[in-house]
């Protein structure tokens, strides 16, 4: 986010584990907190925002979603700040991986179907920075991956490297549309799903098979 009083929008987690975003907006400064905690482990969180639809995810679900008065971000020409406030009073006591920051609303199925892949180093028309934080090591700076060289500089505090693993690669993705009992093959992943007590209405599953160890066991730097 950038300092409070200038705050274009921000994100995190508050003390009790649920999702908070706030952002500022030509209709005013708005707040909104997930209805659902954001669960142990890790986790793919997201926020969208089109000038009149506002939606939060965790793990690809919408949790919470509202509608404002059609209106634009506020254009203050502050830097972003991660993993803390604006202030520097506020930190981040987590890790945080995959950093992707967007001029375009992604919709649900984009977010879906991509949150467990990993970007080419290229140029995305619409992708303004994407921090990896693969160096593993250092203090001074991590690399942006949009081909924007947005390069985001550490503070005077060295960063806590770590390396762990987790699903992120190039996986399969599959999606399906269930709206009755029994077993589905999820697209072309070849995997399947056995539902039961399927009442009304249709629920879209998503599959990512990844072939072999996922990346995350170490740093990669690119």
């Amino acid at each position: 986010d950038s300092a409070l009083g200038y705050l274009q929008y921000s994100m995190g987690i508050n003390d009790n584990h649920f999702l908070d975003f706030f952002i500022n907006t030509s209709s005013g400064l708005h707040q909104f907190t997930s209805p659902s905690i954001v669960p142990a482990g890790i986790n793919h969180v997201a926020a969208t925002f089109n000038g009149t639809n506002l939606y939060l995810y965790i793990n690809g679900a919408v949790v919470f979603d509202t509608t404002l008065t059609a209106s634009t971000i506020d254009t203050f020409n502050y830097d972003i700040t991660i993993g803390n406030s604006g202030l520097g009073s506020t930190a981040f006591l987590s890790l945080i991986d995959e950093l992707k920051i967007w001029n375009t609303s992604r919709t649900a199925s984009q977010i879906r179907a991509n949150m467990h892949t990993r970007l080419a180093n290229a140029s995305n028309a619409n992708l303004m920075a994407y921090y990896r934080f693969d160096e593993g090591a250092g203090f001074t700076f991590t690399t942006d991956a949009s081909g924007n060289c947005n390069t985001a500089e550490f503070s005077n505090i060295a960063p806590a490297w770590s390396a762990i693993q987790y699903p992120l690669g190039t996986p399969v993705v599959g999606t399906e549309g269930i709206f009755y009992d029994g077993t589905h093959p999820i697209g072309l992943t070849g995997l399947s799903m056995v539902y039961t007590g399927m009442l009304s209405g249709i629920d879209t599953v998503y599959a990512h098979k990844f072939a072999g160890a996922p990346i995350g066991i170490s740093p990669i730097t690119n």
